[in-house]
C-alpha cells in the first residue's frame, strides 16, 4: 500500500512531527507518536494500534463510518506471547543444564577409562 510520508512541508496532522508518520491512500494516518483517542487532535478519530504497538491508526472524523479496525494484538495475546518467551528462556536454561550434565558424565567416563 502506498503511503505519503510526512515531511517538513507536510507534517503529521496528528502529532505535527515531520518524520516517521505516514498518510495512506485510503486517507488513514499512521502516527508513530500517538497511541489512543486522547492523543488525537479535534477532528480526528483513533481506530487501532499499529503492529507491535508502534503507534496509532487515525482517520479524519468527518462523520463517515470508518469501522474501528480490530486491534492487531489484544492484551491477552501479548500476555501469552510474553509467557511463551519466558517458557522458551526456561527451556533454554534446562537444555544448558542437560548439556552441562552430559559433559560432566563424559568427562567422568574419560577419567575412569584412563585410571582403570
Amino acid at each position: 500500500m502506498k503511503r505519503l510520508y510526512t515531511s517538513k512541508r507536510h507534517p503529521c496532522p496528528i502529532c505535527s512531527n515531520h518524520h516517521g508518520c505516514a498518510i495512506r491512500n485510503d486517507n488513514l494516518i499512521e502516527c508513530l507518536r500517538s497511541f489512543n483517542q486522547q492523543d488525537a487532535p479535534a477532528g480526528y478519530r483513533f481506530l487501532a494500534l499499529l503492529r507491535n504497538d508502534m503507534g496509532g491508526l487515525f482517520v479524519k472524523d468527518d462523520g463517515s463510518n470508518h469501522q474501528q479496525e480490530k486491534p492487531l494484538y489484544s492484551q491477552q495475546q501479548r500476555h501469552s506471547v510474553k509467557l511463551k518467551k519466558r517458557l522458551s528462556v526456561k527451556k533454554c536454561a534446562d537444555m544448558e543444564w542437560l548439556i552441562a550434565q552430559r559433559h560432566r558424565q563424559f568427562q567422568l567416563r574419560v577419567h575412569l577409562s584412563f585410571v582403570g
